[in-house]
């Protein structure tokens, strides 16, 4: 019952980041916008990356939406340490299936798109799970030649 009402609350937060993007467009654009429904499972799951990455729905930057996509315009910091927010959406992103992709956005600015995908399936729908993803990264990947110190 709590992920059914917790989906819920992700499909209020699609509705009223859709209506800021909106209210920020001119009656044009809105008038060619899609997509016209945003509160489906694929955009909760893309939103749920976003909310678990970024710890609150509060802290998410402004989303826009794509037709089967969202975007997030981002100026700050993405790292795997000290602000571990680049391994937060990692990680989030493989459990909801959702391929994240890192887009240039302009100066000191990166996009930060979100795309459903599914479990199994041809190249370019597929996302592997997080287990599945490190093990293929474990099987190609050759070990650092240096002893990584403990402190210095």
């Amino acid at each position: 019952m709590a992920s059914t009402d917790h989906a819920q609350e992700l499909r209020q937060l699609l509705t009223l980041w859709r209506e800021a993007e909106l209210r920020s467009m001119t009656r044009t654009q809105r008038a060619e916008q899609f997509p016209k429904d945003v509160e489906t499972d694929d955009f909760v799951r893309c939103a749920w990356v976003l909310v678990r990455a970024f710890g609150q729905a509060h802290h998410v930057p402004l989303v826009k939406f794509g037709i089967l996509w969202l975007e997030v315009p981002y100026s700050g910091n993405l790292a795997t340490s000290d602000g571990d927010l680049l391994t937060r959406l990692v990680v989030a992103a493989h459990d909801a299936a959702v391929r994240l992709s890192i887009n240039p956005g302009g100066p000191r600015r990166v996009v930060l798109v979100l795309h459903p995908r599914v479990r199994s399936g041809r190249m370019g729908t597929n996302h592997l799970p997080l287990e599945e993803a490190n093990q293929r990264l474990q099987d190609l990947w050759v070990p650092c030649p240096v002893v990584v110190p403990k402190e210095s």
